[in-house]
């Protein structure tokens, strides 16, 4: 069990951590594993429309329809938002929740720096999870 308190990541002595890769995929497969238990089918379909919108104004959808992978490349898209937006929901109404779950896959060994540069390297490219989206993610949201 990590020496942290449960909830100690939403602190402001630790916006700069981030997790290792392993924990990342971890956290994600037992959010995953809770989220099963709600029915997607209850997204209102205006608010899937705006997921679809938000998506495509991303450049996530497909231009050409006809493509042979359409179809799957708009399915993988909507996927993705649609968990986002289940996840912000669990999170707004039950925040212990995720606390919790992060708590169970948090480790000295799994708490990284998320580092303040703006530049990635080469090297950075190996490890995307840990040192490139966090920072493009730093670098295209802090200044908005």
């Amino acid at each position: 069990m990590p020496e942290y308190q449960i909830g100690f990541w939403r602190n402001s002595d630790h916006s700069d951590s981030i997790l290792n890769e392993e924990a990342v995929t971890e956290l994600s497969d037992l959010i995953l594993q809770y989220m099963t238990e709600i029915d997607f089918k209850d997204l209102p379909p205006i608010v899937g429309q705006i997921l679809d919108d938000f998506a495509d104004q991303s450049g996530c959808l497909p231009d050409d329809l006809e493509k042979a992978d359409a179809f799957q490349a708009i399915i993988n898209a909507q996927l993705a938002v649609t968990l986002a937006y289940q996840l912000g929901r669990l999170d707004g109404k039950s925040p212990q929740i995720i606390d919790k779950l992060v708590d169970e896959v948090v480790s000295n060994e799994s708490l990284l720096q998320l580092l303040e540069t703006t530049e990635i390297g080469r090297q950075d490219l190996d490890k995307p999870v840990e040192k490139v989206y966090p920072q493009l993610r730093l670098i295209n949201f802090t200044d908005q």
